[in-house]
């Protein structure tokens, strides 16, 4: 049993036709007036074009407003001391190489701080990423460099000097222990003995 629809063998299939709805012609005068394919092709083009520059504009304004008005400032700072350091020894600034950065870093580590020196070549690495360029803060040798400077700039840490039974024979002849400061003074000289 055939189903409906279905093409028995033999039989030649034509498909019915439809029914077309006929839409009312309008007068030549008062159709519109096309521009030729060309020109809305352009205009096509024009429109995506003024679209993507407005679009790229809009993640330009987005990365200007990546940092606060400081932090901008910072970098400034930073890059321009690199900036007159290079232009002094005829230097190449970006992309700089890694002999720069370790003269740069120890001229700087006779002002500045470790942290601050950090902070510097933050900048620096910024400057170089900003320019698609290769920062080369990966380099064994830049990075003893700064960490012979970290130690160098940390400083020895203090220590105190020890406390012998001799001197405080000689701190108990000047402590009164019957009044309360001086029996407070008393125990913290002892407990600072024992304790050490």
């Amino acid at each position: 049993m055939w189903k409906r629809g279905h093409i028995r063998p033999g039989h030649q299939y034509l498909p019915q036709r439809r029914q077309v709805q006929q839409l009312p012609v309008q007068e030549p005068h008062l159709l519109p007036v096309l521009p030729p394919q060309q020109a809305v092709r352009q205009e096509v083009q024009d429109d995506l074009l003024s679209q993507y520059t407005c679009l790229l504009q809009g993640a330009h304004d987005a990365q200007a407003s990546l940092f606060a008005e400081g932090t901008k400032r910072n970098h400034k700072s930073n890059i321009t001391q690199f900036l007159y350091f290079c232009l002094k020894f005829r230097r190449p600034v970006c992309p700089t190489d890694r002999d720069t950065l370790m003269a740069f870093a120890r001229l700087e580590s006779l002002t500045i701080s470790y942290g601050t020196l950090k902070n510097i070549f933050s900048s620096l690495r910024f400057l170089h990423q900003a320019n698609n360029q290769k920062f080369p803060d990966d380099d064994w040798q830049l990075e003893t460099t700064l960490k012979a400077l970290k130690r160098e700039l940390s400083g020895a840490p203090l220590q105190t000097l020890p406390i012998t039974p001799e001197i405080l024979q000689k701190m108990y002849l000047f402590v009164d222990t019957e009044a309360p400061k001086g029996l407070a003074d008393w125990t913290a000289f002892l407990t600072s003995f024992y304790c050490m």
